[in-house]
C-alpha cells in the first residue's frame, strides 16, 4: 500500500499516518526529505545568513553575497546572483567546485565563473563567521572577505526528528530516502 501523510513509527514493523497504525508485511519505506545544513563554523549560528530557501525568497537584491559551498546549490545561486549583477565569491573547503561530480565538470564551471567575474576560493579553511554593521566577514586566515549577505550552502541534512525512531527495532525494514 501507498500511504500519504506524515508518518511516525509505532514500534515493531508499525507505522502511523494520522490516526492509523499499519502493519508492514515487507518494509517501510519513509521519505523524509531534507533541510539546509550550517557547517560548525565558529560565529556562524549568531549571524542572520541565508539557506537557499531564503535567497529564492528576496525581493532585493544585495549589493554583494559570499557563498560558502561549491555543490550544485551554491554554485546555482552564485550564478544568478552574479547574472544579476551581484558581487559574489564562493568559498569551498573541498580541492574544487561540485566536487562529488566528475574532476572536469568543477574545472569548466570555475572557468565559466573567473569569466563572469565570479571569485573562487576552494581548499579553504573557514576559522569563523562575524556579523557587524550589516556585513559579513569570514576568516579565510590568509583573507577576510566581507560582503552585505552570506549564503551557506554546505550541504542538506534528512529530516529524522519526530518520526519514532526510538520506538524501531531491529525487525523494522526502513529505508530513509532523500533528494
Amino acid at each position: 500500500a501507498f500511504i500519504r501523510g506524515c508518518g511516525v513509527l509505532a514500534g515493531d514493523g508499525r507505522v502511523t499516518v494520522g490516526d492509523t497504525t499499519y502493519t508492514a508485511t515487507k518494509g517501510i519505506v519513509l521519505n523524509t526529505g531534507t533541510a539546509p545544513a550550517a557547517p560548525p563554523i565558529d560565529g556562524l549560528a549568531d549571524t542572520p545568513y541565508w539557506t537557499n530557501r531564503d535567497a529564492v525568497k528576496l525581493t532585493e537584491l544585495p549589493s554583494s553575497l559570499i557563498v560558502i559551498g561549491g555543490g550544485a546549490i551554491g554554485c546555482e545561486l552564485a550564478q544568478v546572483m552574479a547574472l544579476f549583477g551581484v558581487r559574489v565569491p564562493v568559498v569551498e573547503v573541498a580541492d574544487r567546485l561540485v566536487a562529488p561530480e566528475e574532476p572536469e565538470a568543477g574545472e569548466a564551471l570555475q572557468k565559466a565563473f573567473a569569466a563572469s567575474g565570479i571569485q573562487v576560493r576552494t581548499g579553504a579553511t573557514i576559522s569563523s563567521v562575524a556579523y557587524a554593521d550589516g556585513q559579513f566577514t569570514l576568516d579565510l586566515g590568509d583573507q577576510q572577505p566581507t560582503a552585505e549577505k552570506l549564503l551557506v550552502a554546505a550541504g542538506r541534512r534528512t529530516n529524522l526528528a519526530g518520526l519514532g525512531l526510538e520506538a524501531g527495532s531491529q525487525s523494522i525494514s526502513a529505508a530513509l530516502l532523500y533528494r
